[in-house]
């Protein structure tokens, strides 16, 4: 897993719960805390993370992926507008993020080669 997605947990459950929440949980998840945004590391520290969050809040572990990712892309389209513009939707910017530069920074990193995904299509929702 890549660090900005680390990033992301730790800034969305530091603005909602604060500092010493964050590193409570970093403890008792029994993770380093420590992630840069182009490092690779353990999904297994993203699991133990939503895990330990959703035992501190009272919710289940997808629960927490899910809230993280909502607010995750609001910041990502914040700080990286001009990989984010041309899309209309979550899912047709996830199906580029792979291909993305969005943790790069113009060229200075070497590309390289990201996993593969795969995100299925579903029906369409009315508005209402």
């Amino acid at each position: 897993m890549k660090g900005v997605i680390f990033n992301l947990v730790e800034e969305v459950v530091r603005a909602e719960r604060g500092d010493v929440r964050w590193d409570q949980i970093v403890d008792d998840a029994g993770v380093s805390g420590a992630y840069t945004s182009l490092g690779s590391y353990p999904d297994s520290d993203l699991v133990d993370l939503a895990e330990t969050v959703a035992a501190h809040v009272g919710t289940d572990p997808n629960s927490v992926i899910r809230h993280v990712g909502h607010h995750g892309i609001a910041i990502l389209v914040t700080r990286y507008p001009e990989s984010c513009w041309p899309h209309d939707d979550v899912r047709s910017f996830l199906l580029t993020a792979t291909r993305s530069s969005i943790p790069r920074s113009a060229g200075s990193i070497p590309a390289r080669t990201c996993p593969s995904s795969s995100i299925a299509s579903s029906p369409t929702r009315s508005s209402r």
